[in-house]
């Protein structure tokens, strides 16, 4: 007698889920309401109180110290967090740096020099001529600096209502140490009238070796010309305007910076 066929054993389905027993349902549906309507609620409360201040600050006069007290608290936080720094500390530093330059050179320039010399010779009331020298040199170097050794605190002075650094400095002066005299036979004219009675290895050549040795006198006063002076006052505040931008930048970026020169000893 053949059996009877049996059913194939179904497979499990993976996706299928159990129904969860009685009392221990998925509790995360009824979590989500409850936030959605809590948002909700907070929402609809912060539009009404909105609603009220906006009414009340038309009903009643606000002042303006208080209405700009945000403003002001926002800013101050904001200032806060930007990064400090000392202007004692800058001020010393740009000193110090001032300091390693003793003599801040502010213009180089050529100048031109010329010395006349004359020499008249007379004997037992007869005059033997007079000799005439004259001895040009042409680019002759001199150098205009700024004496910086003696700068300090009170030489700067910051006025903060006009947003202005003042910064009084000696004036440029000539440096008397460091003057070139031209010693290129090329670029030095010499001329020389001797005397009807006179010869030129007595009275001439002398006469051009002193003209020679006061080309430096000469170089000199050329340089305390006020010209070059002004010249150099021009150069000067150029050059300390370069040096102390920084300085004034860091104090605020409107600052603007004056140079005074002080009056000459």
């Amino acid at each position: 007698m053949e059996n009877p066929p049996t059913e194939p054993t179904p497979l499990p389905n993976p996706h299928y889920h159990a129904p969860a027993p009685p009392g221990q349902r998925n509790p995360w549906p009824i979590a989500i309401a409850m936030m959605v309507t809590l948002l909700t609620v907070i929402v609809a409360i912060t539009v009404v109180m909105l609603k009220v201040i906006t009414a009340a600050t038309r009903l009643v006069e606000v002042p303006a110290e208080v209405a700009a007290m945000p403003a002001k608290v926002i800013h101050e936080l904001a200032g806060a967090f930007r990064p400090r720094f000392s202007v004692r500390t800058v001020l010393s530093n740009t000193i110090g740096e001032l300091h390693s330059h003793p003599k801040l050179v502010v213009l180089t320039t050529q100048i031109n020099a010329e010395v006349n010399k004359a020499s008249t010779t007379t004997w037992a009331g007869l005059n033997f001529g007079t000799t005439e020298v004259s001895v040009r040199a042409y680019g002759n170097r001199v150098q205009y600096y700024v004496p910086l050794d003696t700068l300090g605190t009170s030489n700067f002075v910051f006025d903060a209502p006009n947003k202005k650094l003042i910064v009084s400095v000696p004036a440029p002066r000539l440096d008397e140490e460091l003057v070139d005299v031209q010693s290129n036979p090329a670029l030095i004219d010499v001329e020389t009238h001797n005397g009807w009675a006179k010869l030129d290895r007595y009275s001439g050549a002398p006469l051009r070796e002193d003209a020679r040795r006061d080309l430096r006198p000469a170089v000199i006063a050329a340089g305390r010309q006020a010209l070059l002076q002004q010249k150099a006052r021009q150069s000067g505040e150029k050059v300390l305007r370069e040096l102390l931008q920084p300085l004034a930048d860091a104090l605020n970026p409107d600052v603007t910076l004056d140079i005074e020169f002080q009056p000459a000893p």
